[in-house]
Order: structure tokens, then C-alpha cells, then sequence
């Protein structure tokens, strides 16, 4: 489940995540829209998978530890409550007249949030 939490993270990144309406290069004129990349917003999930991918390779090796399932609990937890930070930041930068857009990177990237906060819970299942 690691090892596919890092997989989706990896294609996350390149798709888009978010879009940001920004005032025209000139004096005048209608505001452009930049899309934004998982490399652009969401950069700290490479991180997570980083780890993800480390604990993956440690788990198949070695039975898990205490240490592990702890940092496996904490990387779930900080994973799924970024994803929820980035929501509740893009969906405060919209207004009447521009709504927030989330891409599927966004929707991939909180999928492996998930995915490693679910690796967490089934680590605790296992006896030491």
C-alpha cells in the first residue's frame, strides 16, 4: 500500500491541481488563468512519498517495528490534514465570481494521503 501511495504521488505531480486567476501582463485587460502543478502547490508530498517509498522498502525487509508504525501514524495523519490545509486554502481564494478549481492531481494526491494513512492503520494490525 506504500509502495502504491508513492506511485500516485509520483503521477500527481505532473497533472494539474489547481487554477489561479492572476491580473494581465499589460495595463489593461481581462485577468488569465495559470494552472498550477503538483510540483508548483503540492511539492511537500514528495516528501511523503520519499518516506513512503523508504518504509516500503524497510517493511519488506524487516518485520515493522514500534518506531515504524508511529511514523507511519504520524506521516497518515500530517499527510491527510495537508490535503485537508490545501483545500480550505484554495477554497478561500475564490469569490462570487471565480470558484476554486481542483484538478486531478488534487484528487490523486488526497487519494494517496489516504492510502498512506490506511498503510498506517493496516501496520497496526500486524502483530510485532
Amino acid at each position: 500500500m506504500l509502495l502504491l501511495a508513492a506511485g500516485v504521488i509520483a503521477m500527481a505531480m505532473p497533472l494539474p491541481w489547481h487554477h489561479l486567476v492572476v491580473p494581465a501582463d499589460v495595463d489593461s485587460g481581462p485577468p488569465t488563468t495559470q494552472v498550477l502543478n503538483g510540483l508548483t502547490t503540492g511539492s511537500w508530498l514528495l516528501v511523503v512519498a520519499g518516506v513512503d517509498l523508504a518504509l516500503s522498502i524497510r517493511t519488506y525487509v524487516v518485520a515493522s517495528t514500534a518506531g515504524v508504525k508511529w511514523t507511519l501514524t504520524a506521516l497518515g495523519f500530517v499527510s491527510v490534514m495537508a490535503m485537508f490545509g490545501d483545500y480550505i486554502d484554495w477554497s478561500l481564494r475564490g469569490s462570487l465570481t471565480v470558484k476554486p478549481y481542483y484538478g486531478p492531481g488534487f484528487f490523486l494526491g488526497l487519494g494517496a494521503a489516504v492510502l498512506t494513512a490506511g498503510a498506517a492503520a493496516l501496520a497496526w494490525r500486524v502483530p510485532d
